[in-house]
């Protein structure tokens, strides 16, 4: 006992934090036994059990700051119970418990209660609801992270068990949440201060993000990044995928032949303003994942690239190989994003550690299982290898508004045109690329002989395209004060409405959100044809039953006599790592179907495909149409053959699976008619492309043309802006725009933030950082936009900048008595106060143009009052009446 409790003394002087054995129970605390009970908040407690070492006071892996003034706890005491209450909860504990099993939680004046039976697990996040709710967090395995984190120890604490990390004293522990009915802020509020903010990444971060799987040299790689420039289509990360290492899998040693000088490419990079993010499947060098020797190796290799100049490391787990967990539960992917983000963050001190790593929970685009608690600390996420498909698409859009309210994390984005599955047609490589405009991360990215330029697609496509990536770089300061947000109190980039309407169900949806605090966007997502599993009643085997005769081998050659025939009738395989049948293996299998294609209806050319991973051979009426016999992840395989009604085609499909996830799948497209929804929430919305102006809350059919991504601006918002930037550092923010969209009538307040910083440092965590409110008020036809003094200094700040003034008004009404800052102002004078009438006459004039841009054909005149070289530290106020 003494032992132990020595060492647990010592990795409490380690980890930062003086530890304080338990005491006599204060107001906020007691102890019954093997438990302590803390309140921390009138909303939250936490219950734990008695570990090895005794009640832990120090931080862990999960929990960062318990440092609260809670409730005082009373107590009562039962021949069978302890008793404990607060203001708002009631806790049952057993005589003689030692675990929580059994302990009753029950919430005072309400109906929400808990009894503990196991020790919880991990779950999804809560979303708002219109009644009380209990949350409960389980710190499961609790694991204490030393002073230094997960980076080499230092020099004197090397011969530390685990490198200082403390696995030692686990015991159930866990923290219970009481979400109160119109109190969801406060809940997320309470999360984030308990396990930890979620971090703002550096500004360049918003900008356009280029990736493929493609064996780049230095010259290729340059060669793209001057087409983007070229082009005028901003972008601000190159990615270079696995190709960068000797191997292209692990290892940190630099591929001499495509980078002959790796340096100097970044350099060269850097020169036209990209940063650079490279690929690591990292692969564990020891059992253990505490042992010091692989702390060291991880940080030698991801170091000696950072020393080279790259700016951001992508931890991928998706590869045969991976981590090791610090202790059993502890998954692989948090780790990893703490291992990575640590490292990074120590070598350069003095910048935001950005990584990008695998959602925990997401699996390849498949919404699966609940994010470790600590994941939101590490931005940012991408969903896994998807595939280029509608239906991915379609739930690229709900991962990324789910993942905000069920995961916490507000960065989650998704491989914009698909990973694999072939290049999409140009429609649904648009939809692709305008939902990924409107996402926290725009990251476009393919495997190899694919590509996602946006100039592969046709000039339509690369039209609309690039114009919606500018549009992204124009909004920067709508989409960095959202940012700020998120920081502050985890609101989602992409916000579900039910996070401002928690008592409309319809607000639920996932395939719609708020961009920032008054854009309303709704991504299209419908294709008019979907994929369906090939009707049995065209297919028949050699003996004249429905369906083909499949022949399965346990190996990869169809070798030798096949272990398993059977009649199978839908090829809707996907198998990932499960067997097709018990008597065959997971991995290397391989199979043949054989038999006859008889269409029912004639189908068009390229209407019948396969989809498989890994290689595929396809002979129709013995003409070898597809010949794809390697490894691949899931990929399209149109067959280029028109089928008659009626006639019979010999058909041998053969398959193979190497390693990996398994999948074949015998496709028919067909034409559909899908209708899609939008909701409109509560009060007035306008569309940014007609200026029409809708009354929520209603739902409304969108059926919108190739370039328009429904948009709704809200009545009474501002929507801050930029001139057009090629990359995110370009220019200092020296000239605003702000469309401020004043109500029909309506008496309105409404404040938006200017948020700035450096962009780069984590100082913005210091108080570094400056904001500037913007107000738009209107009541009885009397209208004031306010631009206050910024608040707040951080290094760079400018002094002064322009501002552009836009006061989209209602149609039919006009302004009259204008005035800025107190000084009456003639309309047309100058070019500084204009009253814009004339309208677009371009339906796909892209919104939020900046100056002199023209209101849509529904739209009210656009009042815009320029002003120059405005000192940020005095207000800038314009005031007119409504005719």
């Amino acid at each position: 006992m003494k032992k132990s409790i020595a060492q647990y003394l010592f990795f409490s002087w380690i980890s930062g934090i003086v530890f304080s054995p338990p005491a006599l129970a204060q107001s906020s605390e007691v102890i019954a036994g093997s438990l302590r009970v803390q309140s921390l908040t009138e909303n939250l407690i936490r219950i734990e059990q008695q570990g090895p070492n005794g009640f832990e006071n120090r931080i862990t892996f999960t929990v960062i700051d318990r440092n609260w003034h809670g409730e005082s706890i009373s107590a009562e005491e039962s021949p069978d119970h302890s008793t404990f209450t607060t203001s708002k909860f009631k806790i049952e504990i057993p005589k003689n418990c030692r675990s929580l099993d059994g302990i009753h939680i029950q919430v005072l004046h309400g109906r929400s209660e808990y009894i503990f039976q196991d020790m919880p697990r991990i779950g999804f996040f809560p979303e708002p609801e219109p009644h009380d709710q209990l949350w409960i967090l389980p710190d499961h395995p609790r694991l204490i992270p030393p002073a230094w984190g997960a980076v080499p120890p230092p020099e004197k604490f090397r011969d530390l068990p685990a490198s200082g990390w403390d696995t030692t004293n686990h015991a159930e522990d866990v923290y219970v949440f009481l979400i109160e009915a119109g109190k969801y802020k406060e809940f997320r509020k309470d999360f984030l201060k308990l396990t930890g903010p979620v971090p703002l990444p550096p500004l360049f971060a918003f900008g356009l993000w280029d990736s493929r799987y493609h064996p780049y040299t230095e010259e290729t790689a340059l060669q793209t990044i001057d087409t983007y420039r070229t082009k005028q289509i901003p972008l601000d990360m190159f990615v270079v995928d696995t190709d960068w290492r000797r191997g292209a899998s692990h290892g940190y040693a630099t591929n001499d032949s495509l980078f002959p000088d790796m340096k100097r490419f970044i350099e060269r990079a850097h020169g036209k303003h990209v940063r650079l993010m490279y690929n690591d499947h990292p692969e564990a060098q020891t059992k253990n994942a505490l042992d010091p020797a692989e702390f060291q190796y991880r940080w030698n290799g991801l170091t000696s690239l950072l020393a080279m100049g790259i700016d951001v490391w992508w931890y991928d787990r998706n590869w045969i190989t991976g981590l090791n967990e610090p202790m059993p539960g502890l998954s692989k992917e948090v780790w990893g994003m703490r291992l990575f983000h640590d490292i990074t963050e120590k070598y350069h001190p003095g910048r935001r550690p950005l990584i990008m790593s695998n959602v925990d929970g997401i699996d390849n685009g498949i919404w699966n299982t609940p994010s470790h608690p600590a994941s939101h600390r590490f931005p940012v996420w991408w969903t896994g290898d998807q595939q280029s498909r509608w239906e991915f698409l379609e739930s690229g859009i709900a991962n990324g508004v789910k993942s905000g309210i069920f995961r916490m994390m507000p960065y989650v984005n998704e491989d914009l045109g698909g990973h694999t599955g072939g290049n999409p047609l140009p429609d649904q490589y648009v939809r692709w690329i305008q939902f990924g405009v409107f996402s926290p991360i725009t990251r476009l990215h393919c495997t190899r002989g694919l590509t996602r330029y946006p100039w592969e697609y046709g000039e339509e496509a690369e039209r609309i395209a690039s114009e919606y990536i500018r549009l992204r770089y124009r909004l920067l300061p709508t989409l960095y004060a959202a940012a700020r947000r998120a920081y502050d109190d985890g609101t989602p980039i992409l916000r579900r409405c039910d996070l401002e309407w928690p008592d409309e169900p319809d607000a639920k949806r996932d395939m719609q959100y708020l961009f920032g605090e008054d854009l309303l966007i709704v991504p299209f997502a419908l294709s008019k044809t979907k994929d369906v599993p090939l009707p049995v009643h065209m297919l028949q085997t050699p003996d004249g039953k429905p369906g083909l005769l499949g022949e399965y081998y346990d190996n990869q050659d169809l070798k030798g006599e096949p272990l398993l025939r059977r009649r199978d009738t839908t090829f809707n395989f996907i198998w990932g790592t499960k067997s097709p049948d018990p008597g065959i293996p997971v991995d290397h299998f391989s199979v043949r179907w054989t038999g006859v294609l008889r269409p029912s209806q004639e189908i068009e050319l390229s209407r019948i495909k396969v989809i498989s991973d890994d290689g595929v051979r396809v002979w129709i009426d013995d003409r070898l149409m597809v010949d794809a016999w390697h490894d691949q992840a899931a990929t399209d395989y149109p067959i280029a053959l028109k089928f008659q009604k009626g006639h019979s085609y010999s058909l041998r499909i053969e398959y193979f699976e190497n390693a990996g996830g398994a999948q074949f799948q015998f496709i028919h497209t067909v034409d559909v008619e899908q209708i899609f929804h939008a909701w409109i929430p509560p009060g007035a919305w306008q569309d940014i492309w007609t200026g029409n102006v809708l009354q929520g809350p209603k739902m409304i059919v969108l059926n919108p043309e190739i370039w328009k991504c429904p948009i709704f601006v809200r009545s009474g918002g501002i929507i801050l802006s930029l001139p057009q930037m090629q990359y995110t550092t370009e220019h200092a923010w020296n000239k605003i725009v702000v469309d401020a969209f004043v109500p029909a009538g309506k008496s309105t307040s409404t404040t938006r933030l200017l948020y700035e910083d450096d962009g780069v440092s984590p100082d913005y965590q210091k108080e570094a950082f400056g904001q500037t409110p913007v107000t738009l008020t209107s009541e009885n036809d009397k209208v004031q936009l306010v631009v206050d003094q910024r608040q707040g200094h951080y290094r760079g700040a400018i002094s002064s900048r322009d501002w552009v003034m836009r006061l989209n008004l209602p149609s039919g009404r006009s302004p009259g008595h204008i005035q800025v800052n107190g000084k009456n102002v003639q309309l047309n004078s100058s070019k500084e106060a204009v009253l814009i009438t004339q309208k677009e006459p371009r339906d796909d004039a892209m919104p939020f143009s900046g100056s002199g841009s023209k209101p849509r054909s529904l739209s009210g005149p656009i009042l815009e009052l320029t002003v120059h070289q405005q000192d940020v530290y005095k207000p800038l106020r314009i005031s007119f009446t409504l005719r």
